[in-house]
């Protein structure tokens, strides 16, 4: 009869001798990978697995041109899935990562709780000889078996978290953190003992303290940690090294190309739907079609601050149709129209010009679409693009310009569906059938950006257990979302900075520039770079950037024009009253 410990130093012996060595040299061309996200069950290591790590680590690959897509290996699995399905569904997501880039990029978080052991009526039979399954050890010992011990992963960090939390915690949440089986607690010693062994430079300690407890914004219960700063400082620089070593060629030399750039265009028709709707992935979606063919102008109207000006836009057309006009001078719309007549007498060419102008109703004050060419040649395609719900003069004009109307329908819920679901994927998530069917009954489901912005939020939200309830909570408008997410950014923000700064690129027309922002939030003191490289972190996916095309200055700027219409919302409540506040605006900005 073996003892425990003896048992589970076969078992590590066992699964050595049965293993094959996974060949590691093969990497996808699409420069993506994924990162294995394993920790014990329950609240154990859920806030530590939400802490900065992997929106740190996001932004740094995005940066490098690298794509991170984390697969959180308790995350995703439908509930109503037998045992042996969450089993397969755990062990394939390693897999995919070794079929897509040749290796793991193993992220394995212990504290005191070893994970729950499977029975044998669990594992079907070709789970259990597919992966040599070892019976009377937990799924989390298997996937870090599978992971990383049987090929001496080099790309496997192990963070062991410190016994000194479990003394600390309330009684009736010990048996979260800590498990009370002499036999579990046994293998979990003898699983950290051999990580150490074989792992040598790859396995860290680390502290964390008990600062009470917490409420979810689902009315959850859980313990609250902090003093996390040590984690996600070996984190960060583990898994950088990592990707510099493996990757070395594209950290070498890799520009952007032209296409990567985003040049692109459209044809001859006005796009009109309300806000959200999906007009602009339209049209750069058709742009990038054309562009295979023709030569394509794609004028975003609002990208940058010059964008919105009739004279500029006249004067990028010109130039786009005779690239030797290089500066038109004060007769742009002469100029203009001279070259669109020649085009239209030259009968020697077959070349194709197609000019997009996307965001029409962006026009700046007083400019409307009357300065446009009524007429083009039949080789020179023009499209815009118009939004419907809260431009009503400049839809009504601009159907009166043009001679066809594009109206966009609501997005079905076929499409719904596909967008939820392709969203999820690229995270290796997926909602469950329940889930799904809330989401897709919410009433402003049909907006491509409303379900865009929902998934994003769902996919941050660190408690799975409560997502449904979270799901059915999700406003039932785009406005009301966006809400929704200026209200958590401003609740998560430790600085207490962050309404500070929504309320500088919500008065800034035409972009805020972000080197004065330090100045503008204290005057006397500035505040830290590192503070305000959380806050740009957290604002990321809501922001883009503008340039000046004169000078080459970069600006910020909400990503949506719909966000600028959070006139009910308690921070932005109007531009002139944040103007009297914050006089220095006057100063830094163009109102």
């Amino acid at each position: 009869m073996l003892t425990t410990t003896e048992r589970i130093e076969w078992i590590f012996l066992d699964s050595l001798i049965i293993s094959e060595k996974v060949d590691s040299s093969v990497f996808t061309m699409y420069k993506a990978y994924k990162s294995e996200v394993e920790g014990s069950q329950s609240d154990d290591i859920v806030v530590d697995r939400c802490w900065k790590v992997f929106p740190n680590l996001r932004e740094w690959c995005e940066n490098h041109k690298l794509t991170l897509i984390e697969c959180d290996l308790r995350w995703g699995v439908p509930k109503d899935s037998t045992t042996s399905t969450t089993i397969a569904t755990c062990m394939e997501e390693i897999d995919r990562c070794y079929e897509e880039n040749g290796e793991v990029f193993f992220l394995n978080m212990l504290g005191e709780k070893y994970g729950w052991i499977p029975e044998p009526s669990d594992l079907n039979e070709e789970t259990t000889e597919k992966y040599s399954w070892i019976p009377g050890i937990s799924i989390t010992h298997m996937e870090i078996l599978h992971g990383a011990y049987r090929n001496t992963n080099p790309h496997a960090l192990f963070m062991l978290r410190s016994q000194d939390l479990i003394k600390d915690l309330p009684e009736d949440r010990l048996s979260r953190f800590q498990d009370s089986s002499k036999l579990s607690q046994n293998h979990l010693q003898v699983l950290k003992k051999k990580i150490r062994e074989k792992f040598p430079g790859q396995v860290f300690d680390y502290d964390c303290v008990y600062a009470g407890m917490e409420t979810t914004s689902t009315g959850r219960e859980r313990v609250l940690l902090t003093g996390l700063e040590r984690f996600e400082e070996i984190c960060l620089d583990f898994f950088k090294r990592a990707f510099e070593k493996k990757f070395a060629k594209y950290f070498e030399s890799e520009a952007l190309t032209p296409s990567e750039q985003g040049d692109t265009g459209s044809g001859a028709l006005c796009v009109c739907a309300p806000s959200g709707s999906g007009k602009s992935a339209l049209l750069a979606a058709f742009a990038n079609h054309a562009e295979q063919s023709f030569c394509v102008l794609y004028h975003d109207i609002g990208g940058s601050p010059e964008s919105t000006m009739r004279d500029n836009i006249l004067a990028r057309m010109l130039s786009f149709l005779d690239p030797n006009e290089q500066d038109p001078g004060d007769d742009i719309p002469d100029k203009l129209k001279a070259k669109l007549e020649a085009i239209a007498d030259d009968k020697t060419t077959d070349k194709v010009s197609v000019i997009i102008l996307d965001g029409i109703n962006q026009l700046s004050a007083g400019s409307s679409c009357d300065f446009l060419p009524t007429k083009f040649p039949p080789s020179v395609k023009c499209v815009l693009s118009v939004e419907t719900s809260s431009h009503k003069a400049s839809y009504q004009e601009v159907l009166n310009y043009t001679s066809y109307a594009l109206h966009l329908k609501e997005l079905c819920q076929d499409y719904q569906e596909l967008l939820v679901n392709s969203y999820f994927s690229q995270f290796s998530k997926k909602l469950d059938r329940d889930q799904l069917r809330v989401i897709l009954s919410n009433p402003a489901a049909s907006s491509p950006l409303w379900l865009t912005l929902a998934c994003h939020e769902l996919r941050i939200f660190g408690d799975f257990r409560t997502l449904t309830s979270k799901i059915e909570n999700l406003s039932p408008s785009l406005l009301g979302l966006l809400k929704e997410i200026l209200n958590r950014l401003v609740t998560e923000d430790e600085s207490m900075q962050m309404t500070q700064v929504l309320k500088f690129i919500y008065c800034s027309i035409g972009g805020l520039p972000e080197s004065e922002i330090p100045l503008m939030l204290n005057p006397k003191n500035p505040v830290a770079p590192l503070v305000l490289a959380n806050i740009r972190r957290q604002l990321k996916p809501f922001l883009r950037s503008v340039v000046f095309l004169r000078n080459g200055a970069s600006r910020i700027q909400f990503f949506h024009d719909a966000m600028y219409k959070q006139t009910n919302f308690p921070y932005l409540n109007s531009q002139y009253t944040i103007v009297q506040k914050y006089p220095l605006i006057k100063r830094l900005l163009i109102l």
